[in-house]
């Protein structure tokens, strides 16, 4: 089961109370059913990005193990590396020499976590066969095998190294002592407890669980408070070393940081296009590590801001761990190897700010869109409500109200007055100066609305494959267009004249109609879906673009690519690659370059005639698989799947 699906799927329910109880039912049994953390959950690899984001000086690679490296954990002094893997081995690596020092075998079906004592003397390590294993560091003999603790997902030292603390399926945390191996304390969780994280002075700890982060006092083992913001199951939890930070990560791409003494949120950081696997904080708490499914590591420094994208593995990473110094981070992976990330002299990423948040809606917003002159900004929402807002001030201007249930799509007709919206089947037409309803009509149930460049018509994508066109003004069924078997449609777009629609739906085509006939001109073939986890349920391209002079046609995908088509022919021109994840969406430039939007967290700048990423630049998006950009790609707003909805600034003109 694929819960990035599902959550997107119980976000769109009308029912917030059913969406939630369905949600923590099915992520627990979710969750309990694994056997495998790496192998089940993070199975999906993911392609290298391509660009101006790689650091300049390529990491030093460890190669050795025959498996996924599931965990790393440096010797305190930083001089020896410890790594676990699925090859049922735990491997000592000089990290000078990068030389293998020792293998040590012991654990029945993989070795997956392994963390070093304080003093450096002894290797606690834990395995699928659900033991905990302490190693002498020195000789590579095993000194005691602790009881049985089910599908352990997180084990490490207390800072005093007298107890030893881990997590699993089973919903405990357990302290063990270190020196007897005895259990000590068992602190019971609701759901299944994937991360651990001792507090510096080693009095707390902080259990990330499916659902929260809860605080605990190890003496008592009293919980003191609970973290709740996270949208989709916990993958890693990590306490800074100046005792005021708790970051925790999920597998709904975001990473939270909280203030340890409060509790309150300070931050939300989203910079992995999918799940993100595991966090670590540097020695000195200046700088956040985080790793994901992605293949990519980021770096983000105490305010919550993103300094540096890492890549280099070829696979999803497990786990990171730094060098006492902070210049060195080391990264495992399901590519098998082990990397060394010198950090010295780091030249830090462009990062495009938030610039408003908009607060308004009581429900999820299901989506938005810009008037044709980029003043206004139209959203939907479960609340059955269309908000209509400033799009400089963040102003709220008029609230539409009319839709029996919660409002779905939306789209502006080019006078920037006459707005469509609809729900399920139901599509209403209004006048926004005036706020008054227009005319309503019922279609087939719609993914998406646009209406035609002289304001006419209104063409309505169906989940069946098919598009359906309507007169704007007398809300009367004008034609069908059917040509997409058996598919869902996910992207329409009008050309400049308003002559030709092009459709885009999960059968891997696009599609050119003409208005006047209905009847099908072209079929444009050559994007790919490559993976399941690339794109929700039923979206193959998720934004379509047409040039100026109306030529050519730009595609995007969840093949991470952007394709450019010659209308005329029908042939494709170019194939702009460099994203690391879905390409969300597209905008031509009053220059004619093309600016997009990915679900890897960057925007880039691309020359159409050279098919090169002129520029790049970071952005904290949420998880989101719908965004709407003003026309002149000056814009950009993103809210679907939450209640706020927030707008950059793009200033990317060469």
């Amino acid at each position: 089961m694929d819960l990035r699906r599902f959550f997107e799927m119980v976000n769109s329910s009308k029912n917030i109370a059913v969406r939630f109880g369905i949600a923590a039912l099915t992520v627990t049994l979710y969750c309990q059913a694994q056997i495998s953390y790496s192998q089940t959950i993070f199975s999906q690899s993911k392609s290298l990005i391509a660009n101006n984001q790689i650091m300049a000086t390529e990491p030093r690679t460890l190669t050795g193990h025959s498996n996924v490296v599931n965990a790393v954990s440096l010797r305190p002094d930083s001089k020896i590396i410890a790594s676990a893997s699925h090859d049922n081995s735990i491997k000592l690596w000089d990290a000078s020499t990068n030389k293998l020092i020792k293998t040590l075998t012991g654990h029945n079906g993989g070795a997956n976590i392994i963390s070093w004592s304080p003093d450096g003397k002894t290797i606690a390590s834990s395995g699928l066969d659900d033991t905990i294993k302490l190693w002498d560091a020195s000789t590579g003999n095993l000194i005691k095998t602790l009881a049985k603790h089910n599908s352990i997902r997180s084990l490490t030292w207390s800072p005093d190294g007298k107890t030893i603390a881990s997590s699993g399926l089973d919903n405990n945390v357990n302290i063990w002592d270190a020196t007897t191996g005895k259990l000590i304390k068992t602190l019971n969780h609701s759901y299944a407890v994937v991360g651990v994280a001792w507090s510096p002075d080693g009095k707390n700890i902080a259990a990330a669980s499916l659902d929260s982060t809860a605080i605990w006092d190890v003496t008592t083992g009293k919980r003191l408070k609970t973290l709740y913001g996270h949208m989709s199951y916990l993958s890693s939890v990590a306490w800074s070393g100046d005792g005021k930070m708790i970051a925790s990560a999920s597998d709904d791409q975001s990473i939270k940081l909280w203030n340890a003494t409060t509790g309150e949120l300070i931050k939300n950081l989203y910079g992995h296009g999918y799940g993100t696997t595991t966090i670590a904080w540097s020695k000195d708490s200046k700088t956040l590590a985080s790793a994901g499914v992605d293949n990519t590591i980021k770096l983000w420094d105490a305010t919550g801001k993103r300094i540096k994208t890492l890549a280099g593995h070829k696979s999803p990473i497990m786990s990171v761990a730094w060098r006492q110094d902070g210049k060195t981070l080391v990264s495992a992976s399901q590519d098998k190897t082990i990397k060394l990330w010198d950090l010295n002299n780091l030249v830090k990423d462009e990062e495009v700010t938030e610039k408003i948040a908009l607060n308004g809606h009581n429900g999820f917003v299901n989506d938005t869109a810009w008037s044709y002159d980029g003043k206004i900004l139209a959203s939907t929402s479960d609340d059955k409500t269309i908000k209509l807002w400033d799009g400089n001030t963040g102003k709220l201007i008029k609230t539409l109200s009319g839709h029996k249930y919660g409002a779905d799509n939306v789209a502006w007709s080019a006078d920037n007055k006459t707005l469509a919206s609809s729900s399920g089947s139901e599509v209403i037409i209004w006048d926004t100066t005036t706020g008054k309803l227009i005319k309503t009509f019922t279609s087939k149930a719609g993914n998406g609305l646009t209406w035609s460049a002289d304001g006419k018509t209104l063409a309505v994508a169906g989940n069946d494959g098919a598009i359906t066109l309507w007169d704007g003004t007398a809300g009367k069924l004008i034609k069908t267009l059917a040509g997409h078997s058996n598919s869902y449609i996910s992207s329409i777009a009008w050309s400049v004249d308003g002559q030709i629609l092009a459709s885009a739906a999960n059968d891997n085509t696009i599609k050119l109609w003409d208005k006047t006939t209905g009847n099908l001109i072209k079929t444009l073939t050559g994007h790919t879906n490559v993976g399941v986890n690339d794109v929700p349920d039923g979206t193959f391209t998720n934004g379509m673009a047409w040039s100026y002079d109306g030529k050519t046609l730009a595609s995007a995908s969840g093949d991470k690519t952007i394709k450019l088509w010659d209308i005329s022919t029908g042939k494709l021109i170019k194939t702009l690659a460099g994203h690391s994840s879905t390409v969300i969406d597209i905008v031509w430039n009053n220059n004619g370059n093309i600016t997009s939007v990915s679900q890897d967290k960057t925007i880039k700048l691309w020359d159409v005639s050279t098919g090169k990423s002129l520029k790049t630049a970071g952005i904290n998006i949420p998880m989101s698989w719908n965004v709407a950009w003003s026309r002149d790609g000056k814009k950009l707003a993103s809210g679907k799947g939450f209640q706020t909805i927030k707008i950059w600034d793009i200033d990317f003109d060469i």
